[in-house]
């Protein structure tokens, strides 16, 4: 069977028969008013409050594999997989980060500190 022929049903042939469906469908399309009208761009909902999406990217950020933390949250795998895969949770591990760095600065001076005052503690620390 050729790409040029065509299948009969009845009187019309099955590309007829969709044409003049078609012709149908476009005439009543544009002939509405609803035709002209520009539809607003979908807006994106972020359905996962905010307190919950941080505890998602803690307890990522603490180890736990995207299947329990779907498990405890009581949220879908993928949803979990799309907020730790978030420019959002990229910021908070730079955020966290920035913390420890901070903290590690800290105890460097403490230890420094101790060490001067010939603290013997930190000598026998495990």
């Amino acid at each position: 069977m050729s790409a040029n022929s065509r299948l009969t049903c009845g009187v019309l042939s099955v590309t007829e028969a969709n044409d003049v469906n078609n012709l149908a469908v476009r005439s009543e399309k544009l002939t509405s008013p609803a035709a002209f009208q520009l539809k607003p761009a979908k807006k994106t909902r972020n359905r996962i409050p905010p307190a919950q999406r941080l505890r998602v990217m803690e307890k990522y950020a603490l180890g736990q594999n995207q299947t329990a933390i779907a498990r405890d949250e009581k949220i879908n795998q993928e949803t979990v997989a799309r907020i730790v895969k978030s420019a959002e949770m990229e910021s908070y591990i730079e955020h966290v980060r920035e913390r420890w760095r901070g903290l590690c600065d800290s105890a460097i001076e403490v230890v420094r500190q101790k060490l001067k005052e010939g603290d013997k503690e930190v000598y026998n620390r495990p």
